[in-house]
């Protein structure tokens, strides 16, 4: 496999957060490799897989996600996608921080609150004057997810590019 040049972080067999547990697996059970758009993605999942974490979980994000990290709120960690898709000016990935979820009912109240601030954040801090959101959430066989954790993207298209249509804008897997 290509060296991408990632350092893993020291794992133990088990990693307690906030009273939910992040199992070291060594099956792709938190990973849906057919969903990966990217070659590159798909050698970092493979990696991610055989180190048998949560990519999302925050004690490892940093280790596969290549793109800074922009900013952390309680509930939220903001970046921009590593692969974002094709004909978007702005591709930003919002990942549930507290604890490893799955599901978008197991957000508690503030979270959606702090949710909230940090879709104005980013409006004001990028001058966002429109957008998209995905989130996607439980069986990634239907939804078309790579990661089994809870997060959004917020979307930009950019219909400035010359390819851009504005009859089928972006094209996603959705469901």
């Amino acid at each position: 496999m290509e060296d991408l040049g990632l350092k893993p972080k020291k794992v133990v067999k088990k990693l307690r957060y906030d009273n939910v547990i992040c199992m070291k697996t060594k099956d792709s059970s938190l990973l849906q490799m057919k969903n990966a758009r990217e070659e590159e993605q798909q050698a970092v999942m493979k990696q991610i897989i055989e180190d048998g974490v949560c990519p999302f979980c925050e004690e490892n994000f940093e280790t596969y996600h290549t793109k800074p990290v922009l900013f952390k709120t309680e509930y939220w960690i903001v970046t921009e996608n590593a692969w974002p898709y094709k004909m978007t000016r702005k591709h930003f990935l919002l990942v549930y921080r507290p604890k490893h979820i799955e599901q978008s009912k197991e957000v508690v109240g503030p979270g959606w609150q702090d949710f909230t601030e940090v879709v104005s954040r980013l409006e004001n801090e990028f001058s966002l004057s429109y957008g998209t959101f995905l989130m996607r959430f439980g069986d990634m066989e239907k939804t078309g997810a790579t990661v089994k954790h809870l997060h959004m993207q917020l979307i930009q298209s950019d219909p400035d590019n010359p390819d851009y249509d504005p009859k089928t804008g972006i094209w996603t897997r959705i469901g």
